[in-house]
């Protein structure tokens, strides 16, 4: 079945029964049988900002070759105004991921510059898990 395939922006929470990512990765290393992996699959939503003149707000990380945007601080600007005026499950908060910017999806420069020329854009994102390191 198509959905059980993985996708990108799935997240691993647990292989073989070791969930914290340490264990993880060493679990997927020296295994020599079947890999049992628990996956996680988040329900992405979507934002519109209105920027106008203010800039987007926000502390964010990422590498030009990724394919999504880490938040990492709200901060003055469009997106802190977006968050006072929108339900709580609404918000973006620190942690949570841009996955696409209008239609602009998988690549990260691409996105952040559309967020920077534009004055109004939908942002499609997602929250992250904690797991243990």
């Amino acid at each position: 079945h198509p959905d059980l395939r993985l996708q990108m922006h799935d997240y691993f929470v647990a292989i073989n029964g070791q969930t914290s990512c340490a264990a993880m990765l060493i679990e997927a290393k020296e295994c020599r049988g079947k890999l049992k992996i628990q996956v996680v699959r988040m329900k992405p939503w979507v934002v519109k900002i209105v920027k106008g003149d203010k800039p987007f707000g926000a502390g964010l990380i990422y590498q030009n070759d990724s394919t999504s945007i880490h938040i990492k601080e709200i901060r003055e600007g469009a997106l802190k105004d977006y968050n006072e005026s929108a339900r709580a499950y609404l918000q973006l908060l620190p942690g949570d991921s841009i996955l696409k910017v209008n239609s602009i999806a998988g690549v990260a420069q691409q996105m952040v510059e559309t967020m920077r020329t534009l004055t109004e854009f939908e942002l499609t994102c997602t929250r992250a898990l904690t797991l243990t390191p």
